[in-house]
């Protein structure tokens, strides 16, 4: 069996952490043509589609998607491509996790679902990270329950033990993406239209005062710009010192009638002495 269609065919969120997240629901089969899709998703990918719809195909649906009753509808929380795939491959019904009508527990599935994706950028996945934290201590907080570690109020830190333990993910990374997910709007918007896609040019986004965050992640760019120009003048440098170096060789054995394939003729030292 291909490992990668295996893995492909695993995707969405992991079943430890649905069990910690407290999101675990019975099995049930529902017609693929009553689930609604939301207008309001990402596009879908179809080169994943296919590959995805290869996978299932082969080796079946491994992860099931998950759906709300809304207003008598079937309406999909998670799992958009699967479910593209299951009507590509014409299934008539589709393995499905209904979860509760409750909002916050609505928007962990989903947040969930992105932040276990395999293309996010540096920014979208901090930005997931920070909003499952907001969520997990709402949640928490909703039900009752402890957000902060014993000893005493810690505000920082709220939801940070917490979101770490539930995504399985070191407390420091968690703190990492609350403050890059931090970065004013302007900024954010530079990253994107940018491409800037590295933790620690974000972190020290982060660090700069908020009015000032868009144009740092210029000063960045241009940087990181200037120095590409540089490493390619030296690489064009290194090429034309080359090739002067070995039209000096090539110069060197016509003079003395050697042949200039020297990987067909072994020359010994003295023979190389200008």
């Amino acid at each position: 069996m291909c490992k990668r269609r295996k893995l492909i065919a695993r995707r969405g969120i992991p079943a430890d952490v649905e069990k910690r997240m407290g999101l675990l629901d019975p099995m049930i089969h529902i017609g693929v043509s009553s689930i609604k899709v939301l207008r309001n998703r990402r596009p879908l990918n179809p080169k994943k589609d296919i590959a995805l719809a290869a996978s299932m195909n082969e080796i079946g649906l491994q992860m099931p998607i998950t759906v709300q009753k809304q207003k008598n509808k079937m309406v999909l929380i998670s799992g958009w491509h699967r479910l593209a795939a299951a009507i590509r491959l014409s299934w008539s019904f589709i393995q499905c996790l209904v979860v509760p009508s409750d909002k916050i527990k609505n928007d962990l599935w989903q947040i969930a679902e992105n932040f276990y994706r395999n293309d996010l950028t540096v920014l979208e996945h901090a930005e997931a990270i920070e909003a499952l934290r907001v969520l997990i201590q709402q949640k928490r907080a909703s039900e009752g329950g402890q957000v902060a570690p014993p000893g005493g109020s810690q505000p920082n830190d709220l939801g940070i033990n917490e979101s770490a333990k539930v995504l399985g993910v070191t407390r420091e990374e968690v703190r990492r993406a609350k403050t890059i997910a931090a970065i004013s709007i302007e900024a954010k918007k530079r990253v994107r239209e940018l491409g800037l896609d590295n933790q620690q040019a974000l972190l020290a986004v982060a660090k700069r005062p908020p009015d000032e965050q868009a144009l740092a992640v210029e000063e960045i760019i241009e940087r990181k710009r200037a120095e590409h120009a540089r490493s390619a003048d030296v690489a064009v440098t290194d090429e034309k010192t080359a090739a002067e170096i070995n039209t000096l060789k090539n110069r060197h054995f016509r003079e003395r009638g050697f042949p200039q394939d020297r990987k067909s003729t072994r020359l010994n030292s003295s023979h190389l002495v200008i």
